[in-house]
C-alpha cells in the first residue's frame, strides 16, 4: 500500500493491511510527520549483485504483477533502482531456475526493467 500524508488516516492503517499493532504505530508516526512510505508490493527478494543492488518480483504460472507491486517497482525505477520479474512455471527445477538465474544475472547490467 503506498501511504501519503495527504490521504491516510489512522483509521487506514490497520491490521486489515497487514500491520501489526508495533508496525501501526510506526507508520502512524510517519504519517504524522507527512512522510509517504510503502508497505506492501515489496518485491520478493533484494539481491546484493557486487555492484548494486537488484530487486526481483517471482511470478508462478497464471500470477500477474499486481498494482500495489507495480507502483513499488516504478518508485524504485524513480531513484534509480533495477526491478525484475522472474516468470517461472510451477514445475520447474532448480537446475532450470539456475540456469536462468546465471544467464540473467550475467546480462543483468544491461536493462532498467525486464522479465526474467
Amino acid at each position: 500500500m503506498w501511504l501519503s500524508h495527504e490521504h491516510v488516516s489512522e483509521e487506514q492503517v490497520s491490521p486489515v493491511e497487514g500491520l501489526n499493532v508495533n508496525e501501526r504505530k510506526v507508520a502512524q508516526v510517519l504519517h504524522s510527520l507527512s512522510m509517504s512510505f510503502h508497505h506492501s508490493g515489496m518485491p520478493d527478494f533484494l539481491i546484493d549483485t557486487g555492484q548494486g543492488l537488484i530487486f526481483v518480483e517471482v511470478k508462478c504460472g497464471k500470477d500477474k504483477i499486481r498494482p500495489n507491486q507495480e507502483k513499488f517497482h516504478e518508485t524504485l525505477r524513480k531513484y534509480g533502482h533495477k526491478v525484475f520479474v522472474f516468470y517461472m512455471h510451477p514445475e520447474e527445477s532448480t537446475t532450470k531456475i539456475k540456469e536462468r538465474l546465471k544467464r540473467f544475472f550475467h546480462n543483468a547490467g544491461q536493462s532498467q526493467s525486464s522479465l526474467i
